[in-house]
């Protein structure tokens, strides 16, 4: 109802007839379900690139020196 009251109040010539009603309601009903999905498609964009992010930044870290590590055995731990 407001698209079609700015539709008509935004010119003088602009006058709301049924087909061009009728073809607005079958438009909007087209992009209802795409744009109640968009929000989440968008979510999930941007924690695949955090993640793909992350990941990079772990191959790509250097290797940790095994001797800068403690081994303890497990009957030592006692």
């Amino acid at each position: 109802i407001l698209t079609f009251a700015t539709y008509v109040l935004s010119s003088d010539t602009n006058i709301l007839i049924a087909d061009k009603a009728f073809v607005s309601i079958a438009l909007f009903n087209l992009l209802r379900s795409p744009l109640v999905v968009f929000p989440n498609v968008m979510t999930n964009v941007v924690e695949a690139r955090v993640s793909n992010k992350r990941i990079e930044n772990f191959l790509n870290s250097e290797e940790i020196d095994e001797d800068a590590v403690d081994r303890i055995s497990i009957d030592s731990s006692k």
